[in-house]
């Protein structure tokens, strides 16, 4: 359910919850992490019913150089690293709670989100030449920066715009097909969303990539056909008028 972003059944995630607690000493850590990733996405709110699978990570963490070494699977995983990283912002930082998780965990988990490798798609290549038109057309943009590390989440975002007059900043993400279960965004892309307007200190504006898609052609052709060459500048102005006016919705131009 998390993984595509639906909304479930509160007393579902309870009974769930409580099943998951009381097997917790037998379940293999990378299920708590996923049930801890789960409710973040869901933005669980019985908070304090995960504290016995934080401290079940936290104790685990504390075994590894034991014979019974179970933390072993979550230090080889990326993903479950970077999903452990969200369910702890959700927890401490979401929720105002004290971290459960012990702090040399936390700095690990943090330093590995913050350091993921980054890929930029033509998509946010294309929207960012369209940013870059506009900062020439507007004096009022400072700069435009593209993959910028949000110090408090960790976060990577795609393109932040700085104005000059007012010092304003907004975070805006590009959202490809791997962002979406059809046309709604999944938990991924649900949470990371929710961390970064609440826990960013930037507004965010999110640009999907049907939306951008559609600015390359012309709706007044009925056949539909993508344009030519020398209707390029058509789209490329479709696309500036697109963000200008995503920018005034955010009271930002």
């Amino acid at each position: 359910y998390a993984t595509v972003g639906y909304d479930v059944n509160p007393e579902l995630l309870d009974a769930i919850l409580l099943e998951a607690t009381q097997r917790r000493e037998i379940l293999r850590i990378e299920y708590i992490v996923i049930i801890l990733w789960s409710m973040a996405v869901l933005d669980y709110k019985q908070i304090d019913a995960v504290i016995p699978l934080f401290s079940e990570i936290s104790k685990r963490y504390y075994q590894q150089d034991s014979d019974e070494n179970t933390f072993s699977r979550l230090s080889e995983e990326a993903l479950l690293q970077y999903q452990l990283h969200q369910a702890s912002l959700w927890y401490s930082d979401e929720h105002n709670k004290e971290s459960l998780l012990p702090s040399e965990l936390r700095n690990e988990l943090s330093s590995n989100f913050s350091w993921n490798r980054i890929t930029t798609s033509k998509l946010q290549q294309n929207v960012t030449e369209i940013l870059r038109s506009l900062e020439y057309l507007n004096p009022d943009i400072a700069t435009i920066e593209e993959e910028c590390r949000c110090d408090w989440t960790g976060y990577t975002i795609d393109i932040v715009i700085k104005m000059k007059n007012c010092g304003k900043e907004i975070a805006i993400e590009v959202d490809g097909p791997f962002h979406f279960i059809g046309i709604l965004p999944n938990g991924a892309t649900i949470l990371k969303r929710r961390q970064l307007c609440s826990l960013g200190g930037r507004p965010l504006l999110s640009i999907p990539y049907w939306e951008w898609d559609e600015l390359n052609y012309d709706k007044s052709n009925e056949d539909g056909q993508t344009e030519n060459e020398e209707d390029d500048y058509s789209s490329i102005k479709r696309k500036q008028l697109y963000m200008e006016q995503l920018l005034r919705k955010s009271f930002f131009l």
